[in-house]
C-alpha cells in the first residue's frame, strides 16, 4: 500500500494547485551551459521539479522508468535518483539532445542506466518497465504555434531564433503532436493501451497534461485519459494540479480578455490487472 505523500511540503496557491520554482537552475546543475541552451528551446518541457517529485513518489531506486515521449530528456532526472531510464523519441533534433544529455550524465557517480530509442512509440512499445512518467504532446495547436513562430521574444532576432528552434517540435510526419484534437484523442487511446502493456502489474503510469483552448473553448483531456486507463485495467492513484507560470504571451492574452490555461493536470494511475 502506498504510504508516501505526493509533493509533501510543497507550497500551493489559493486554488490548491502546486507551485514550483522555475527549473532552469536544476537543469543547469545537471548539464553544461551549451546543452542547457539547446534543452530550453523545447516549447513544452515537463517541469523538472515536478518530475523529481513524481519519481520519488511512484518509484524506488533500481526501478525502470519509461518515457514514451522523451522530448529533451527531462526524465533522465530519474537516473540521477538511482532509477534506470528508457526514453522513446521520434524527432532527430531531440534525440541528438538526449544523447548528449546521456553522455554528460554518464560520468556521474551513482547514476542509473540510460538509453534512448529513436522511434514512433507506437512501434517501439510495449517496453517492459516498472513505471511510466511522461508528458504527451497536446495536439496540433501547439505544433502550429511552434511552426509559425508564435512566441514573443525580447526582440525580433530572439523571436526568429525561437521560431527556428521550435520548428523541431513536429518535423516527423508520424509525430502525434501534429494531429488535430479529434484524431489525437483516438490515437492516444492506442498509445495508452501500449503503455499499460509495458508497465508491470502494480506499476504506475503518470501523465502530466494541460488542457488547450481551441476556438474559444477549453478542450478537456483528463476525463478521456483517466477513462481510457481505467478501461485498460488501471485505477486512480492520485490526481493533482500544478500552477503553470504565466508566459509573456499568456499575460498579453489575459489582458486582451482571452482565456489561458494556467493549470496542468498530474494524473497518476496504477495498473491493477
Amino acid at each position: 500500500m502506498q504510504t508516501k505523500i505526493f509533493a509533501e511540503g510543497r507550497n500551493r496557491n489559493e486554488e490548491g494547485w502546486l507551485i514550483y520554482p522555475k527549473d532552469a537552475g536544476l537543469r543547469r546543475s545537471m548539464f553544461s551551459e551549451e546543452l542547457c541552451d539547446l534543452i530550453m528551446t523545447h516549447p513544452a518541457k515537463q517541469q523538472a521539479h515536478l518530475h523529481k517529485e513524481i519519481c520519488e513518489y511512484v518509484s524506488e531506486p533500481g526501478d525502470t522508468i519509461l518515457d514514451p515521449f522523451g522530448g529533451v530528456g527531462t526524465s533522465l532526472l530519474s537516473a540521477t535518483l538511482g532509477r534506470h531510464v528508457i526514453l522513446v523519441e521520434i524527432e532527430d533534433y531531440y534525440v541528438s539532445i538526449i544523447r548528449r544529455c546521456i553522455d554528460e550524465l554518464s560520468s556521474r557517480d551513482n547514476i542509473g542506466r540510460m538509453m534512448v530509442i529513436q522511434s514512433d512509440n507506437r512501434l517501439a512499445m510495449p517496453i517492459p518497465c516498472d513505471h511510466i512518467i511522461t508528458s504527451p504532446p497536446y495536439g496540433d495547436d501547439l505544433y502550429k504555434g511552434a511552426s509559425s513562430g508564435n512566441k514573443l521574444g525580447k526582440d525580433a532576432s530572439e523571436s526568429l531564433k525561437n521560431a527556428e528552434a521550435m520548428q523541431q517540435y513536429g518535423n516527423a510526419n508520424q509525430n502525434i503532436g501534429r494531429l488535430n484534437p479529434f484524431v489525437y484523442k483516438q490515437t492516444m487511446q492506442k498509445v495508452y493501451g501500449l503503455m499499460v502493456q509495458s508497465v508491470k502489474v502494480g506499476g504506475t503510469i503518470t501523465i502530466t497534461h494541460r488542457d488547450r483552448i481551441k476556438d474559444g473553448e477549453r478542450i478537456l483531456y483528463i476525463d478521456s485519459i483517466v477513462g481510457t486507463l481505467v478501461k485498460l485495467g488501471c485505477k486512480i492513484e492520485h490526481l493533482d494540479k500544478w500552477e503553470v507560470p504565466r508566459t509573456m504571451q499568456a499575460s498579453v492574452n489575459l489582458n486582451l480578455g482571452s482565456e489561458v490555461v494556467l493549470d496542468e493536470d498530474v494524473i497518476i494511475m496504477r495498473r491493477v490487472q
